[in-house]
């Protein structure tokens, strides 16, 4: 079976980290069986790599990336996300992580946000022939918004590196004296971007009235606060040789941005 798998996204944070996470994952014989889709830049020597012209969001990729894979006579193309070539030719499978550019466009920064996600979701809806969801959540919006994608929608939550273990609450406690912190502050771990849900700190899950609460907002331009000490403050510890970019646990895709914001 040849399946067709696009890491086009590979270098983002948040479904970059999915594409990364499952490469590494695969046994041998699992990769072999794949045809990985990406930029030059991205080419991987552990299986056969076709180089893709065009990125996503880009109107060209809709015929001529959709032509590339078509000839390339894939039995499955799988996109982890939404944004599925509109002209692909053969069946193929997608996840759709969540609905913000569909649902919160006035956060996005591309313009017709609205638009062109719902032509796409739409599109995925109707001619996948099965949709993966990474939550509940987003699954049931997915179902309620498009309804010809529920029977072939599954949900499957995303995994924990290894490289993450709990740690001792002595550690914990190390960490917060050395830092002056008490238990009752928020910790912000991801990019600062409006399309993350933090544009205001009175705007919907951030109303939090409780004034002796100390926000510790943490985005790229504190690398090294964060590579110091916000990935152990959460309760999660991570080897040190680790690369900025998977030492969060505070939010739902290590470091990609999801303000999910807890006290501990």
């Amino acid at each position: 079976m040849k399946i067709g798998f696009d890491i086009r996204m590979i270098n983002y944070s948040g479904i970059g980290r999915t594409i990364r996470e499952f490469l590494e994952h695969c046994s041998a014989e699992e990769l072999e069986a794949l045809t990985l889709c990406g930029h030059e830049k991205d080419r991987r020597s552990v299986a056969r790599f076709v180089t893709a012209p065009d990125p996503v969001y880009s109107l060209r990729q809709h015929w001529r990336y959709a032509r590339l894979l078509s000839r390339e006579g894939l039995d499955l193309f799988h996109m982890p996300h939404y944004d599925v070539p509109f002209f692909l030719k053969g069946p193929f499978t997608a996840t759709v992580h969540d609905l913000i550019h569909f649902k919160f466009p006035e956060f996005s920064t591309k313009p017709f946000s609205r638009v062109y996600s719902g032509a796409m979701l739409r599109h995925v809806a109707r001619k996948a022939r099965r949709i993966i969801c990474v939550s509940e959540s987003t699954r049931r919006d997915l179902c309620l918004l498009f309804p010809e994608a529920e029977p072939k929608t599954v949900t499957i939550h995303p995994g924990v590196s290894e490289c993450f273990r709990p740690m001792s609450e002595g550690e914990k406690a190390s960490v917060l004296k050395a830092q002056g912190l008490e238990p009752g502050y928020i910790l912000y771990v991801g990019n600062l971007r409006a399309s993350k849900k933090h544009a205001s700190p009175n705007q919907r899950f951030y109303r939090i009235q409780v004034e002796t609460w100390r926000s510790a907002r943490i985005g790229p331009r504190w690398r090294e606060f964060l590579s110091r000490i916000s990935w152990r403050i959460s309760g999660w510890r991570q080897a040190p040789e680790i690369p900025f970019g998977r030492r969060a646990r505070c939010c739902l895709w290590f470091g990609c941005g999801f303000c999910i914001p807890f006290p501990l």
